[in-house]
């Protein structure tokens, strides 16, 4: 059987060159371009205005007919997966799948932003995205634990090549998180600190007789750093190295949930929604959870990564009406060398 497909239209995009085109865990495409439908599809566009993001399918048309790999080690992960199970161009059909945000409409022309194409690409078809599936019933396979361990490594690095007293987000105390967790927790609550690796909130939660404390950071070393520092106290804890988004807290549940900064590093949703089902799994009725973040007025980045900031409002919309948000203060933290960085820690009732 012989398929024969005609471009209804093109990509025009920044990208000349395929070594342009971010790629990789973490990759953020946020280039913005254009789809150039051919004049006589233009009436196939009617109402597509009132949509926020498209499917666009595509050719991948700079390879040759013979040119693909059914088992390939990708570039986000070092270990071999099917190509059906990946977004490689080197397929049996040169098809690609991006989905795009809609900025406007100029006749033929559809102005769009998520661009990973080269200029000049083939277009085969445009379709309203769509999706009735549950943000927190995606599962991302083996991507998920790429992207762990590539997370992990780059932690691993952080406290292997640094002093914690240099790392920006070094505290001696974290008063405001410990004011907040002793307002609504106390000494037999259960508590979790997400994130809290090389903190030093854990030391100050047993010296306040806090005798149900586990901490879970996704870099080892960091939780090794704490332990040390504790001595013979950190057999009082319980140690998670782990990423938060994927553990298995084998049916455990807490009264305090605590984090500070981790959960603005999650820039994909699928990763929110993940980190917002863990929550609703093991936060127990009428528990709180207390998360800080940079606030709107904060830094984009931290350690290299990109962030994603929040005020009260968007941190609520993100946790969903399982929780009830409390109370929201600005905290301003001043890091070694001296920079101010401007966080919002919200406090959340389970509901």
């Amino acid at each position: 059987m012989t398929i024969t497909m005609n471009p209804i239209g093109f990509v025009r995009s920044p990208f000349a060159e395929v070594s342009q085109i971010p790629k990789g865990c973490g990759a953020q495409h946020e280039a913005g371009g254009t789809l150039e439908l051919l004049p006589e599809f233009a009436d196939g566009l009617t109402d597509i205005e009132g949509f926020s993001h498209l499917y666009v399918i595509w050719c991948f048309d700079r390879l040759s007919d013979d040119d693909y790999d059914l088992v390939f080690a990708p570039p986000t992960d070092t270990r071999a997966h099917g190509v059906f199970a990946s977004r490689s161009p080197r397929r049996p059909n040169h098809l690609g799948l991006t989905v795009v945000r809609l900025l406007g409409r100029d006749g033929a022309t559809l102005r769009v932003g998520g661009i990973d194409m080269l200029d000049g690409t083939p277009i085969l078809d445009i379709k309203p995205y769509m999706s009735n599936v549950p943000a927190d019933q995606l599962r991302r396979g083996w991507l998920a634990d790429a992207e762990s361990r590539t997370l992990a490594d780059h932690w691993q690095n952080v406290y292997q090549t640094k002093a914690v007293t240099d790392v920006s987000w070094f505290a001696p105390h974290l008063d405001d998180s410990l004011g907040a967790i002793a307002a609504v927790a106390g000494p037999d609550a259960r508590v979790i600190d997400v994130g809290g690796g090389a903190a030093t909130l854990v030391d100050d939660l047993l010296d306040r007789g806090y005798r149900h404390v586990t901490v879970l950071d996704i870099s080892a070393r960091a939780l090794e750093i704490s332990r040390e520092r504790l001595g013979a106290r950190a057999a009082d804890v319980t140690w998670m190295a782990a990423d938060v988004t994927s553990v298995d807290f084998a049916g455990r549940v807490f009264d305090l949930w605590h984090d500070r900064a981790v959960f603005h590093f999650l820039t994909d949703a699928a990763h929110r929604a993940a980190y917002v089902a863990q929550l609703r799994r093991h936060v127990a009725p009428g528990g709180h959870v207390v998360i800080s973040t940079f606030s709107l007025a904060g830094p984009t980045k931290c350690s290299g990564l990109t962030i994603v900031q929040y005020d009260a409002a968007s941190l609520a919309r993100e946790l969903g009406d399982a929780f009830a948000l409390v109370d929201a203060v600005d905290v301003v933290h001043i890091t070694p060398n001296a920079t101010a960085q401007r966080f919002v820690r919200c406090r959340f009732r389970r509901v």
